[in-house]
């Protein structure tokens, strides 16, 4: 069981105090230290997103929680799906980092009745849409 809760866990990120922000700078830093193309983004969220989606509801079903606290590759995801197309700049990370979070805690509708991966990919796809045109301005 241990084991199974440190996959589950990210390998422990989601044990931590506030969860879902280390889990959102671990995807943000993924992004921003490896300095991926898009399509490497974009295969590195597909894969996770994938496996998030096989193992939240068994998750849910196996400790009996719906949308569990350390249950974190759902806000892994949102934060690598919504710096996709952004360039690697520091103020966009930071404000996409900021943003995430912000929808991530407050939850507005339809955000809270989505399910666990679901909600974390419409506010990594907000924040995307919010953070895209200002990417223009950037020279």
């Amino acid at each position: 069981m241990r084991i199974i809760l440190k996959i589950l866990s990210s390998f422990g990120i989601g044990l931590l105090p506030f969860p879902g922000v280390w889990a959102t700078l671990l995807g943000l830093g993924i992004c921003y230290f490896f300095d991926f193309s898009v399509f490497n983004k974009f295969l590195l969220f597909t894969s996770i997103f994938i496996f998030g989606c096989i193992l939240a509801p068994k998750t849910e079903k196996m400790f009996k929680v719906k949308d569990p606290h350390f249950f974190i590759i759902d806000e892994i995801c949102g934060s690598i799906i919504s710096v996709i197309l952004i360039p690697h700049q520091p103020l966009f990370f930071i404000l996409a980092f900021i943003i995430f979070r912000f929808l991530d805690n407050l939850k507005p509708f339809p955000l809270n009745h989505l399910g666990i991966m679901s909600d974390d990919l419409v506010a990594g796809l907000t924040t995307f849409f919010l953070i895209y045109p200002l990417s223009f301005l950037y020279v």
